[in-house]
């Protein structure tokens, strides 16, 4: 069984090879994914896109401010190729070295930094793109990073509750359009807004999440989106689709992880959404970049007093530390100090860096890092056959509220204040609980404990995966479903390193 599905869809491409003879053009010569709104405040249009144009002697490639199209390169001085899939960069001849630094840090946060990807050769587009091929090998661009603004917690809220209510007006539905549904609050904030300036989705749709395992990046959540979600769906009198998850999980991980480009460590669960939606021709919003900005998610007191003191090795050890135990078990002893800790340190503490500088520091890094390069690929990479609207991302608003200092993002922040404040009516239904016990899925530890079994036993000899002492774990488990024994082991990022070599080797 190949790791890598081959049924995946046709990425498009674009390959200029200059030659003796003149330039010769493999692909695409004009590309544009995704949506552009020509309003709002930027040096570029608003809304999410990515594309190139090749006009006979130069290739130029563009994208959105923030970058949160995917889009990946490899280009020398004699060559270039871009597409939205990594997959297809190296079915075209891009080198599969692996980027032991860049991986160094995704094995440990589930996601890369920067324009990390997990081979040396390719790259990701970095936000506010130029690339003029053949006078450029290497993309230009740009964070955007507001001045922190001097306002209160009332205008902070006002301030909110005014500019979301014009970055959906400025993406009107033209047509059907669902709305993913779930227990917190950017896509409640989202449909009560639509509904408030007329728009009626078709449905919206909630699906259920697998049991929590340790090797995700994610706190364990009981079946509070379904619960919470259908509350809001019932105010609001509109139709309610909830989707249950398949029991092919490791045949999910593994396309997850091809359609992603090996950059999204999380994401699996919004495969049943993406299927549900492949054959429907509907626009969906999105409610990435929400909460990021608005509800104080990162770092806690002791880190923040980290920051301020310039401390980010510090920082960067405690984001990456707590894992080193099942790794150091996992890996080989040369892949991990191909990877290693201390590798992975200095790449943080460099990422860092860049946004010390702005109004919210955490907050800045994680919506450049962890939400452009991984929760994007769920709209931009496992939708990318949709029309998807992100009005979080709107540039005015996303300006104010990237603009706001850290010491309004208490917990909750300020965008529970903005929602039961704009809405009174729906000022009842409650937000999702993260504090009961995950449900218990036996049959579910099962299955997936035998798929990697299965996959695992035929190959077992791997250059970065001690194989051999993870396959009587995962039958052990197989048999008594005791996924605690083998989780802190991290077996699917295994899984995810068996793909990765099963690429470099052809």
């Amino acid at each position: 069984m190949l790791l890598t599905p081959a049924r995946l869809p046709d990425a498009p491409y674009v390959r200029v090879t200059r030659r003796r003879d003149g330039f010769h053009l493999d692909g695409d010569a004009h590309q544009f994914l995704g949506h552009q709104i020509l309003s709002g405040a930027g040096d570029r249009p608003d809304g999410v896109f990515a594309g190139w144009a090749w006009n006979g002697q130069t290739l130029n490639v563009f994208n959105d401010r923030y970058g949160c199209s995917p889009l990946f390169y490899g280009a020398d001085s004699s060559s270039i190729a871009v597409s939205p899939s990594i997959t297809r960069l190296l079915q075209l001849g891009a080198k599969p070295t692996l980027d032991f630094a860049a991986l160094s840090v995704f094995l440990r946060m589930g996601y890369f930094l920067g324009d990390d990807t997990p081979f040396a050769a390719v790259r990701a587009l970095p936000p506010a793109a130029s690339l003029c091929w053949p006078r450029e090998t290497v993309a230009r661009g740009s964070l955007t990073l507001p001045k922190p603004l001097a306002v209160s917690h009332r205008e902070a809220v006002a301030g909110f509750i005014e500019l979301f209510r014009t970055a959906i007006a400025r993406r009107p539905p033209l047509g059907p359009f669902v709305v993913p549904l779930s227990g917190g609050r950017d896509s409640r904030h989202i449909l009560f807004e639509l509904i408030r300036q007329g728009h009626r989705p078709e449905s919206c749709i909630t699906y259920h999440h697998f049991p929590p395992d340790e090797d995700r990046h994610c706190t364990p959540r009981p079946e509070e989106d379904v619960r919470v979600a259908a509350l809001i769906a019932a105010a609001v009198d509109v139709p309610h689709e909830i989707l249950s998850q398949p029991c092919a999980r490791i045949r999910r991980e593994l396309r997850k992880n091809a359609l992603t480009s090996f950059c999204a460590g999380e994401l699996v669960e919004g495969m049943v959404l993406a299927d549900h939606l492949d054959r429907r021709e509907v626009l969906v919003y999105d409610g990435i970049g929400g909460d990021v900005w608005s509800s104080g998610l990162c770092f806690d007191a002791p880190r923040m007093a980290l920051l301020e003191s310039g401390r980010l090795r510090e920082i960067a050890q405690w984001l990456l530390g707590r894992r080193e135990k099942g790794l150091e078990q996992m890996l080989k002893p040369a892949t991990l100090r191909e990877m290693s800790l201390e590798l992975a340190i200095e790449r943080v503490a460099a990422e860092l860096q860049r946004h010390v500088g702005a109004a919210d520091p955490p907050e800045s890094f994680l919506f450049w890092n962890r939400i452009r390069r991984q929760i994007a690929l769920g709209p931009y990479g496992l939708l990318r056959r949709r029309k998807v609207y992100s009005p979080y991302l709107d540039h005015d608003l996303f300006d104010f509220l990237a603009s706001l200092p850290a010491a309004l993002m208490v917990p909750a922040g300020i965008h529970t204040d903005a929602i039961l404040e704009a809405y009174p009516r729906y000022a009842g239904i409650p937000f999702e609980d993260w504090s009961g016990t995950p449900r218990e899925d036996h049959g579910h530890w099962r299955r997936m404990t035998r798929a990697l079994a299965a996959v695992f036993s035929a190959r077992p000899h791997s250059s970065l995966v001690r194989v051999p002492f993870l396959l009587p774990l995962l039958h052990r488990c197989a048999l008594d479903a005791q996924w605690n024994r083998v989780a802190w082991l991290r077996p699917l990022t295994a899984l995810y390193l068996l793909q990765l070599e099963e690429l470099t080797n052809g």
